[in-house]
């Protein structure tokens, strides 16, 4: 099982209007174009059993964990499940008490975290750790 943390909008967040408890599609292209997500590389090697922190970047919050349920289409499109609520804020995630043992955590590549905070959850899926994974939804 891997972890990963997902960036959207709130236009195309999988679980807008708080309908949870269902399976969403999400494809690896931005709506009908052919504009591959940021970190393409990340939504190709996701599978099955995976969990994903998703962030609304509109809000800045941390809002919930999702289960990849199926890969197909040749890893263009997956079905995302909703596992539970988590509610944290990125003001939370950036104070200096946490900020720096998310750190600690980041994984080798693709992370969304450095030391200077610049282009902080900029782009579309990055790979985390359990530990960074765990320790932001402990801050719930």
């Amino acid at each position: 099982m891997r972890y990963w943390i997902c960036v959207c909008r709130e236009e195309n967040y999988p679980y807008k209007t708080e309908v949870y408890g269902e399976e969403r599609e999400w494809w690896k292209y931005w709506e009908d174009s052919e504009e591959n997500r940021k970190y393409p590389l990340c939504f190709e090697i996701m599978r099955e059993g995976d969990k994903v922190l998703c962030y609304e970047a509109t809000t800045h919050i941390f809002k919930a964990v999702l289960e990849v349920k199926d890969k197909f289409e040749n890893n263009q499109k997956m079905t995302l499940a909703f596992e539970r609520k988590v509610g944290v804020s990125l003001e939370t995630i950036t104070d200096e008490k946490h900020y720096p043992q998310i750190l600690k955590f980041n994984a080798d590549k693709y992370s969304p975290f450095s030391e200077n905070k610049s282009n902080l959850l900029f782009g579309t899926f990055f790979a985390t750790t359990k530990e960074q994974f765990e320790y932001i939804c402990s801050l719930a």
